[in-house]
């Protein structure tokens, strides 16, 4: 038995994941998670020093709880936090310097095939198409036979998506429309594999999981999977901004007040494109798909 420590640094939350891993079993002993909001630290497409500062901070105050585990390795990566910005390489050196942690940031391929890997741990499906969104990009996969037919990876996330379009909490008709382009028109440019059309779409990340959360207490049940015409009539309800819509959000994922409806217009986006009658959402992800490949590699 080894506990392992997974360190997901995203665009706008950085997470911490404490598995006890036992062969190839695994299951999570802790978690903890702080909002940075790296994106917010960019400027002129680098890191600001204000950024780099807090990243550091976030990952000294995670050393704390992963010592308290005895932990035998760390394993940290960065997806479009870093990926997409000039200064990163920088941003690692200061990082490894200060906090003796050690980054990878992981390809927009890697990315895919890691949320990949970790969603079908717990799904029981062998063809379909996968997303992934994050806060800076957004990840697809089309899968069949439980293997990686095509994947991509393009920069329109929920938190980068608010950043660009949206002027207050709630995006305008207009700033909706945005996002919809902005998404339509990476999807217009891909070659999507006749096999990819499925009538269900399989979700991975935080807006994802963050969907069905809010999803779950406006239905008053607990759901892994919802019908897309339930998902677009929830959606309307709270681009009105209907006041018992808003606190759902706020009592659910107040972190996320101003991401989540950007991410599910990308989600709804993406789903009527391919016909999608039903979003089911994955328990796990990136990080258990990113922990089981480094424990089969070692």
């Amino acid at each position: 038995m080894k506990n392992y420590a997974i360190i997901d640094i995203g665009s706008n939350t950085i997470r911490l994941c404490i598995y006890e891993v036992i062969g190839n079993d695994f299951k999570l002993i802790d978690k903890k998670r702080s909002v940075a909001g790296l994106a917010s630290y960019v400027e002129n497409g680098n890191l600001k020093s204000d950024g780099i500062k807090r990243l550091i901070a976030v990952l000294n105050d995670f050393k704390t709880k992963i010592f308290s585990h005895q932990v035998t390795q760390i394993f940290a990566f960065a997806t479009a936090s870093l990926r997409l910005v000039k200064n990163r390489e920088t941003v690692l050196k200061k990082v490894l310097f200060v906090t003796s942690i050690r980054v990878k940031i992981l390809s927009g391929k890697e990315e895919a095939e890691y949320s990949f890997l970790g969603a079908t741990l717990c799904l029981n499906v062998y063809e379909g198409i996968l997303v992934d969104i994050g806060g800076a990009s957004t990840e697809l996969v089309y899968f069949k036979n439980n293997q990686i037919v095509k994947s991509y990876s393009f920069p329109i996330g929920s938190l980068n998506s608010y950043e660009k379009y949206v002027s207050r909490i709630i995006p305008t008709k207009m700033e909706q429309q945005k996002i919809k382009g902005a998404v339509l028109e990476f999807l217009d440019g891909i070659d999507v594999p006749d096999s990819a059309y499925q009538k269900k779409i399989y979700g991975v990340g935080g807006s994802v999981r963050n969907t069905f959360k809010i999803y779950n207490r406006l239905c008053n049940n607990e759901t892994n999977e919802m019908s897309y015409e339930k998902f677009k009539d929830i959606l309307k309800l709270f681009k009105a901004e209907k006041k018992e819509y808003l606190t759902a959000i706020l009592q659910t994922a107040p972190h996320r007040i101003h991401t989540i409806i950007p991410g599910m217009i990308i989600l709804k986006t993406i789903a009527r494109y391919f016909e999608c009658t039903n979003i089911c959402k994955s328990n796990f992800g990136i990080r258990e798909g990113y922990l089981m490949k480094q424990i089969k590699g070692n």
